[in-house]
Protein backbone atom coordinates (compact mmCIF):
# COMPACT_ATOMS: atom_id res chain seq x y z
CA UNK A 1 0.00 0.00 0.00
CA UNK A 2 1.39 3.28 -0.94
CA UNK A 3 1.36 6.55 1.30
CA UNK A 4 -0.69 9.25 0.66
CA UNK A 5 0.08 13.24 0.91
CA UNK A 6 -2.83 15.27 2.27
CA UNK A 7 -3.51 18.62 2.73
CA UNK A 8 -6.15 20.86 4.48
CA UNK A 9 -8.58 22.63 2.64
CA UNK A 10 -11.71 24.42 2.51
CA UNK A 11 -14.22 23.98 0.13
CA UNK A 12 -15.03 26.72 -2.32
CA UNK A 13 -18.02 25.62 -4.57
CA UNK A 14 -19.82 22.39 -4.82
CA UNK A 15 -20.77 21.04 -8.58
CA UNK A 16 -22.59 17.68 -10.07
CA UNK A 17 -19.45 15.19 -9.32
CA UNK A 18 -16.29 17.92 -8.73
CA UNK A 19 -16.18 19.30 -5.31
CA UNK A 20 -13.57 22.76 -5.55
CA UNK A 21 -11.31 22.38 -2.67
CA UNK A 22 -8.78 25.34 -1.63
CA UNK A 23 -5.26 24.64 -0.46
CA UNK A 24 -2.91 26.51 1.23
CA UNK A 25 1.04 25.60 -0.91
CA UNK A 26 3.71 27.26 1.46
CA UNK A 27 7.23 26.97 0.59
CA UNK A 28 9.59 25.18 2.23
CA UNK A 29 10.90 29.03 3.63
CA UNK A 30 7.40 28.89 5.59
CA UNK A 31 8.65 26.64 8.55
CA UNK A 32 11.55 28.51 9.00
CA UNK A 33 12.05 30.85 12.06
CA UNK A 34 13.72 34.24 9.72
CA UNK A 35 11.19 34.13 7.53
CA UNK A 36 9.92 37.42 8.68
CA UNK A 37 13.16 39.00 8.28
CA UNK A 38 14.06 37.57 5.07
CA UNK A 39 10.82 38.30 3.44
CA UNK A 40 11.46 35.03 1.06
CA UNK A 41 8.42 33.19 2.10
CA UNK A 42 5.60 33.08 0.22
CA UNK A 43 2.39 30.83 0.06
CA UNK A 44 -0.17 30.36 -2.28
CA UNK A 45 -4.00 29.35 -2.31
CA UNK A 46 -4.65 26.76 -4.97
CA UNK A 47 -7.47 25.11 -6.30
CA UNK A 48 -7.82 21.49 -6.80
CA UNK A 49 -10.82 19.93 -8.58
CA UNK A 50 -12.04 16.59 -6.84
CA UNK A 51 -13.94 14.06 -8.63
CA UNK A 52 -16.07 12.20 -6.04
CA UNK A 53 -20.01 10.75 -6.50
CA UNK A 54 -20.45 11.75 -2.97
CA UNK A 55 -20.66 15.40 -3.59
CA UNK A 56 -23.62 16.32 -2.29
CA UNK A 57 -22.00 15.54 1.26
CA UNK A 58 -20.37 18.85 0.85
CA UNK A 59 -20.91 22.17 0.91
CA UNK A 60 -18.63 25.89 -0.14
CA UNK A 61 -16.79 26.23 3.53
CA UNK A 62 -16.26 22.71 4.58
CA UNK A 63 -13.19 22.32 6.09
CA UNK A 64 -11.83 19.05 4.28
CA UNK A 65 -8.34 17.15 3.91
CA UNK A 66 -7.68 16.53 0.22
CA UNK A 67 -5.05 13.44 -0.52
CA UNK A 68 -3.37 11.78 -3.35
CA UNK A 69 -1.16 9.05 -3.06
CA UNK A 70 2.46 9.90 -3.35
CA UNK A 71 3.81 7.67 -6.26
CA UNK A 72 0.98 10.22 -8.59
CA UNK A 73 3.16 12.95 -7.18
CA UNK A 74 6.58 11.50 -8.01
CA UNK A 75 5.25 10.91 -11.26
CA UNK A 76 3.54 14.71 -11.76
CA UNK A 77 6.87 15.44 -10.92
CA UNK A 78 8.68 13.12 -13.42
CA UNK A 79 6.10 14.51 -16.23
CA UNK A 80 6.71 17.59 -15.39
CA UNK A 81 10.64 18.13 -14.81
CA UNK A 82 12.40 15.00 -15.39
CA UNK A 83 10.89 15.34 -19.01
CA UNK A 84 11.90 18.93 -19.91
CA UNK A 85 15.43 17.94 -18.62
CA UNK A 86 16.45 15.18 -20.52
CA UNK A 87 14.46 17.42 -23.90
CA UNK A 88 17.30 20.35 -22.72
CA UNK A 89 19.90 18.07 -22.57
CA UNK A 90 19.15 16.00 -25.40
CA UNK A 91 18.92 18.89 -27.85
CA UNK A 92 21.89 20.44 -26.88
CA UNK A 93 23.70 17.40 -27.16
CA UNK A 94 22.23 16.55 -30.36
CA UNK A 95 23.28 20.29 -31.33
CA UNK A 96 26.44 20.57 -29.98
CA UNK A 97 27.30 17.22 -31.88
CA UNK A 98 26.17 18.55 -35.49
CA UNK A 99 28.48 21.46 -34.71
CA UNK A 100 25.79 23.97 -33.98
CA UNK A 101 27.33 27.32 -32.41
CA UNK A 102 26.57 27.74 -28.60
CA UNK A 103 23.72 30.31 -28.65
CA UNK A 104 21.47 28.49 -31.47
CA UNK A 105 22.23 25.31 -29.40
CA UNK A 106 21.17 26.93 -26.40
CA UNK A 107 17.90 28.40 -28.85
CA UNK A 108 17.19 25.03 -30.08
CA UNK A 109 17.35 23.75 -26.56
CA UNK A 110 14.77 26.22 -25.32
CA UNK A 111 12.64 25.49 -28.21
CA UNK A 112 12.61 21.87 -27.84
CA UNK A 113 11.25 21.99 -24.18
CA UNK A 114 8.35 24.62 -25.03
CA UNK A 115 7.76 21.92 -27.44
CA UNK A 116 7.57 19.40 -24.97
CA UNK A 117 5.63 21.24 -22.49
CA UNK A 118 2.98 22.40 -25.92
CA UNK A 119 2.93 18.43 -26.36
CA UNK A 120 1.79 17.71 -22.37
CA UNK A 121 -0.83 20.50 -22.77
CA UNK A 122 -2.35 18.34 -25.68
CA UNK A 123 -2.40 15.87 -23.48
CA UNK A 124 -3.74 17.17 -20.76
CA UNK A 125 -7.15 15.19 -20.01
CA UNK A 126 -5.58 11.74 -20.51
CA UNK A 127 -2.85 13.07 -17.91
CA UNK A 128 -5.56 14.61 -15.69
CA UNK A 129 -7.50 10.96 -15.78
CA UNK A 130 -4.35 9.47 -14.33
CA UNK A 131 -4.37 11.68 -11.17
CA UNK A 132 -6.83 11.16 -8.35
CA UNK A 133 -7.78 12.89 -5.19
CA UNK A 134 -9.38 12.11 -2.37
CA UNK A 135 -11.52 14.07 -0.28
CA UNK A 136 -12.45 14.15 3.68
CA UNK A 137 -14.44 16.03 5.71
CA UNK A 138 -12.64 17.56 8.83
Amino acid sequence: MSREITHPGVVRSVEPGIVRVAIVANSACHSCRARQACGMSESAEKLVDVETSDYARYAAGDAVTVGAEQRMGARAVLLAYGGAFVVLMGVLIAAQSLGVNDGASALLSVAGVALYYFVVYLFRDRIKNTIHFTITKI
